[in-house]
């Protein structure tokens, strides 16, 4: 992903941020969109593809990135039953 001067910024900027501050936001707000608007102040604006690049730079990252959206669907189904 990091190609050119944007990307890697971008890359720095997420990398900074923090897996766990972006899953986070990502779980409260529903969506990648909403979760990346949220952040904006914070790290500057992030396209939703940027933020996949990044995802997938890291097999690891990536692996850890899916269990998050299964505990997403957990959570919404147990919300569900309530």
């Amino acid at each position: 992903m990091a190609s050119n001067p944007i990307r890697r910024q971008t890359s720095h900027n997420l990398t900074k941020m923090g897996e766990d501050k972006l899953f986070k936001a990502h779980l409260e707000n529903g969506s990648v969109a909403r979760a990346l608007e949220s952040l904006k102040g914070d790290m500057g604006k992030v396209s939703e593809g940027m933020f996949y690049a990044w995802l997938h730079e890291s097999d690891e990252r990536w692996d850890r990135w899916q269990r998050h959206l299964k505990v997403v669907a957990h959570v919404l189904a147990d919300e569900s039953l309530r």
